[in-house]
């Protein structure tokens, strides 16, 4: 397809792209100055989205090295954007970085934007001080496929310039995507989680995915060199799949997220089709002493889940739960702080979108909501919206 282009397209396109860089800039500049009047240029967050525009499978993380604690959120592609950004002096007035791309470009085997379908960048600190993005991108060669990236950037808030090789790709299983970085405190070590994307080579129904034969999503836990946090070490390591639980999952388990509170791993995910609103988070937990006896590569995920699975205290959020009095709808992708105490995660808002008659010009947009994650009688949960 050819794109008519004109002086004054690319004028315009420049500019946004310019206004969208300096409001990095005074942003960094407005937060070494004069917290308050930042505080002040944001409107106070009212219970409910912390972005109620489309900000889907946002990915977490904190900076404090300007004296402040200051929190970002990036997000999956949305339009020209590959990634988006927003940032929090106090993780409950958020701003979103409009027209700014924290991954403005992206590997040469990914495809070109806007078909390269980024998604779910998990961001981290390196311990040089820089920091690296982990992002799912449609390759070249596989236009149907995911591989998992990585970025670095010296600034938590970008841009991100993309290492040059995939950290997996396996595109005979359909590729890969939602990759998730957790330091497990009990030995040290570092661990990519993420989804084998067998939705992306299913026969059709829900998610591509619920029609026999199912394809298998299954969940890998990777060590990661913690020096550089984007070499692969050793084996990925299987933690359970989809097909083990048709009945309860659905067309695919996904978005992995790890969390390690009072003694016990958490592990996060996604079940049923993103696309529906049957699509929650459910966890399975693994405790240190009685589950496993080495860390986590001790924990037999798949056993501990079939045995956990039937209990709905192991669903952590679905459509129709409340939190703050907001009701949620097809909640999903939740990733949380270094402090393991607050989450972000998406929930649909616009409710049309879902229904069978609406017609095609519905955009469906998935809210940022950012919360706080407990134990309320022993059983996880998100106790309230910030």
């Amino acid at each position: 397809m050819l794109w008519a282009v004109d002086a004054k397209n690319i004028c315009s396109g420049a500019l946004s792209k310019l206004m969208a860089s300096l409001s990095i800039v005074l942003f960094h500049q407005s937060l070494s100055t004069s917290h308050r009047s930042f505080g002040a240029s944001v409107a106070a967050a009212a219970v409910g989205p912390a972005i109620s525009s489309n900000f889907p499978d946002p990915g977490l993380a904190l900076d404090p090295s300007n004296g402040s604690d200051i929190w970002y959120a990036f997000s999956t592609q949305t339009g020209d954007i590959n990634i988006q950004l927003a940032s929090s002096p106090d993780f409950s007035s958020w701003t979103l970085h409009e027209g700014y791309d924290a991954l403005p470009t992206l590997p040469s085997w990914a495809r070109d934007p806007p078909h390269a379908g980024v998604w779910a960048p998990d961001v981290n600190p390196r311990p040089d001080g820089s920091w690296v993005m982990y992002f799912a991108a449609v390759g070249r060669s596989h236009p149907r496929k995911h591989c998992i990236g990585a970025a670095t950037s010296s600034n938590v808030s970008g841009p991100y310039v993309p290492i040059r090789d995939p950290i997996v790709c396996e595109l005979t299983r359909g590729g890969n995507i939602d990759p998730n970085l957790f330091i497990d405190p009990v030995n040290g070590k570092s661990y990519l989680v993420y989804k084998v994307d067998g939705n992306a080579i299913g026969h059709g129904g829900a998610c591509g995915n619920t029609n026999n034969p199912v394809a298998p999503t299954p969940l890998y836990l990777q060590m990661m060199d913690s020096a550089d946090l984007t070499t692969p070490v050793g084996k990925p390591v299987y933690l359970f799949s989809n097909m083990e639980s048709f009945k309860e999952d659905g067309a695919n388990v996904e978005r992995p997220c790890m969390v390690f509170r009072n003694n016990t791993y958490y592990l996060l995910y996604n079940a049923r089709c993103y696309a529906s609103p049957d699509y929650r988070v459910d966890y399975v937990s693994c405790v240190v002493g009685v589950d496993t006896h080495t860390g986590i590569l001790g924990c037999d995920w798949n056993a501990l889940k079939m045995k956990q699975q039937l209990s709905t205290r192991h669903t952590l959020l679905h459509t129709g739960d409340t939190v703050s009095g907001t009701q949620l709808h097809a909640p999903g992708s939740m990733d949380v702080s270094p402090d393991q105490k607050k989450v972000v995660f998406h929930g649909d808002v616009n409710l049309e979108w879902f229904s069978p008659h609406a017609p095609g010009t519905v955009k469906r947009d998935r809210a940022m909501f950012a919360g706080a994650i407990d134990f309320v009688e022993s059983e996880l949960r998100v106790t309230q919206l910030y």
